[in-house]
């Protein structure tokens, strides 16, 4: 078996007028999830659900099973990071699911930085957290050894990956370059020909997969093509893991690079579809919650926010709105009498207010192993 070499992303894709026409309908459905994320309460907090649920789908894809109650959990973990005396970076760092968390948030800062490029060292930064090795550039953490491609079934290796060495190194500069200079493609194509080449490339030792995801939600902000990373494409890219890894294997063998940016472009179309369709589901569930009593001002601005925050605790509502601990705590207690949330936890300074119907719609609707949220609070003895 051969390894195979990725084309040169500088020669021109000369695409068809069906081809163009779906990246068209796919930037569309990408630009209408971005504003009607503005209808929600909190944006930055829709985005870090949306985060979560990508988290959720990075845990399943790495075989670490964990329900999405926990991602959510790990987030918390922020806001009593003080009292526990770790900082918040340690902590979510002792969880893998947490290390998802880390990666996406970390490119994402350095992204927003003046003059900031999306390239490999900034890619490899995020490599190094997702993998728990610490810091280091893009180019110094570039896999040694031999890589191979394979598809659903790890056995099945249709392809070998370009050596290690300087040609792979070589490569990856070039990929750099062309992720930060002008192209004539559409954004949701530069995106798809990005994830196809860290694919193609595998240019780290472990969790290229994640990564290449993790490419498609900085892409899209980075290109303009989202304000925040309020659009995951990992779900519907599990959904559709066997023609995914087909249409990889057909490029291998000299298939049409346009039937695999067609194949992105419907995959980008129908998730943000499924976005809008979950953001009306969240708008509709607020007005029923809202119905269910009679808060005052600062309890309705609570209740609001539940559709973007399902799941806190005393002290995360003292910090997101400022309000002082009994104000927090007689808050929550109206919210538990109109049953709009549940307690978890016995404790009066442990406990955590979770708002299933909300958490109910986060969920991602593909079948992610066995795990239960009560599992998180009887963990296994590996935690």
């Amino acid at each position: 078996m051969s390894a195979y070499a990725p084309y040169s992303l500088g020669v021109d894709v000369h695409l068809s007028t069906q081809a163009h026409g779906d990246l068209n309908w796919a930037e569309q459905a990408a630009a209408r999830v971005d504003e009607a994320a503005q209808r929600l309460p909190d944006r930055r907090m829709f985005a870090l659900c949306t985060r979560l649920r990508e988290v959720q789908n990075s845990a399943h894809m790495s075989g670490v099973s964990r329900s999405l109650l926990e991602t959510f959990l790990v987030e918390l973990l922020l806001q009593r990071a003080e009292g526990i005396g770790e900082s918040a970076r340690d902590i979510l760092a002792q969880y893998p699911t947490g290390r998802f968390l880390l990666a996406s948030e970390h490119c994402m800062t350095l992204l927003r930085e003046p003059d900031a490029r999306l390239d490999m060292d900034l890619l490899g930064r995020g490599s190094a957290l997702l993998t728990g090795s610490g810091p280091r550039s893009g180019m110094r953490g570039v896999r040694t050894h031999q890589g191979w491609l394979a598809g659903p079934q790890p056995e099945r290796i249709y392809a070998l990956t370009m050596p290690p060495g300087e040609g792979l190194l070589t490569a990856l500069r070039q990929l750099s370059e062309w992720l930060n200079s002008p192209h004539p493609l559409s954004r949701v194509g530069r995106v798809a020909l990005g994830h196809l080449h860290l694919e193609l490339l595998q240019p780290f030792p472990e969790s290229n997969g994640h990564l290449a995801r993790l490419f498609d939600s900085l892409a899209m902000v980075k290109w303009k093509l989202l304000r925040d990373q309020v659009l995951l494409l990992s779900p519907w890219l599990a959904t559709h893991a066997e023609e995914y890894h087909r249409r990889i294997e057909s490029i291998t063998e000299g298939g049409s690079v346009e039937e695999w940016i067609r194949f992105f472009a419907r995959c980008v179309r129908e998730q943000a579809e499924e976005q809008l369709r979950l953001i009306e589901e969240l708008e509709t569930l607020q007005v029923q919650m809202l119905g269910r009593a009679q808060f005052s001002p600062r309890g309705r601005e609570v209740v609001s926010g539940l559709i973007t925050a399902p799941v806190a605790t005393n002290q995360a509502l003292q910090v997101r709105y400022g309000f002082s601990s009994r104000t927090a705590s007689e808050i929550t207690g109206q919210l538990v009498d109109a049953g709009i949330v549940h307690v978890r936890g016995k404790k009066a300074n442990k406990r955590i207010f979770v708002c299933d119907p909300v958490l109910d719609l986060y969920t991602i609707r593909t079948p992610l192993g066995p795990a239960s949220d009560s599992a998180l609070f009887h963990p296994s003895p590996d935690r």
